[in-house]
């Protein structure tokens, strides 16, 4: 029996919180981002910081664990992660910097788009002091650094720089640091000198060295403000609502997915689970009654989503927001 809620329960549902734990949250927050206000040494923001990231267990229906993450507060009790971390758990426990573990009772905002996620777990303020979340994007060059659970080894510190901010056409801008992040590391937060969250570890590049992303501090508050709004999501249809009558899932170079963004002649796709989907792909979107909507070569990818570029729309029309659609790899080949 699955002891959280699925996160097919957030697709299009917004729950309203007493005004009481809104406002309690809101303060939290306001409180934690007065906090570090001067440039830290290096040992001191680690000192700071450390007690506020924990290890995210996602656990199978057994007890075991089947994969492992970093997460952090970011007000009393919520934990922000990345959602792949826990997307196929049927529990999720954390290990506290103080070794204490705790179960996550439940899940108070999703982001599929953008892989982030908020649990909350009953720790007080203490057990758990939340970081402060940078009012701004990071500058390129600027010295930051990772606190994560790289391969499980807990509260692993990692420094380097802000080597890029990128804007991705279709989705928004993402952080390219040069400080070393590994698996167990998603979910990390990358710190500025202030020990303000500049944005969370989520994604690499394999085959090239220190090519690692983040999702920004902006995204973040926002899933934040999300959560203290009544939580929700901004995907479409969640991962776990999208079974497919006809078997898409198992047909070989076939995902079925769903479109949560269009603009201008980009298209983000949640497909809801690791995709293998590579940039420079050339793909058929179609119907799910398998008429052809359109063909596209796909420029972005994150764990849980892809972006590509319309190159051709067929007589049906570009697919609407909330449309369930197929993507077809083998049919129009790699570019």
């Amino acid at each position: 029996m699955r002891h959280l809620p699925d996160v097919a329960a957030f697709a299009g549902v917004r729950y309203a919180l007493p005004l009481t734990i809104l406002a309690a949250m809101l303060t939290t927050a306001a409180s934690a981002s007065s906090v570090a206000a001067q440039a830290l040494s290096l040992p001191d923001l680690v000192e700071r910081v450390k007690p506020s990231v924990v290890l995210v267990k996602s656990l199978d229906e057994n007890g075991k664990v089947n994969a492992l993450g970093t997460g952090f507060f970011v007000s009393t009790g919520k934990v922000v992660t990345n959602l792949h971390v826990v997307v196929n758990a049927e529990d999720v426990a954390l290990t506290l910097a103080s070794g204490r573990s705790v179960k996550v009772t439940d899940i108070v905002a999703v982001d599929s788009e953008f892989d982030l996620v908020i649990l909350e777990v009953p720790v007080d303020r203490i057990a758990g002091p939340p970081l402060a979340l940078a009012p701004e994007l990071p500058r390129e060059g600027e010295r930051v650094v990772v606190v994560g659970n790289p391969m499980g080894l807990a509260g692993t510190v990692s420094e380097g720089i802000i080597s890029a901010v990128r804007t991705v056409p279709g989705i928004g801008v993402f952080i390219q640091t040069t400080a070393a992040i590994s698996e167990g590391s998603s979910g990390s937060p990358i710190l500025n000198s202030r020990g303000e969250v500049t944005g969370v570890a989520t994604f690499l590049i394999e085959g090239g060295q220190a090519l690692n992303f983040g999702i920004t501090s902006k995204d973040v508050r926002r899933v934040v403000a999300s959560a203290s709004a009544g939580g929700g999501t901004r995907s479409a249809r969640a991962p776990a609502a999208r079974d497919s009558d006809d078997g898409a899932a198992n047909r070989p170079g076939i995902l079925e997915g769903v479109v949560t963004r269009l603009e201008g002649s980009y298209l983000t796709i949640d497909l809801g689970a690791r995709h293998g989907v590579q940039p420079g792909m050339k793909v058929d979107v179609m119907g799910r009654s398998g008429v052809a909507l359109a063909t596209a070569t796909v420029i972005s990818v994150m764990p849980l989503a892809c972006t590509a570029e319309l190159s051709a729309v067929g007589g049906a029309g570009s697919p609407d927001e909330g449309t369930v659609v197929e993507i077809h790899i083998g049919s129009s080949g790699r570019h």
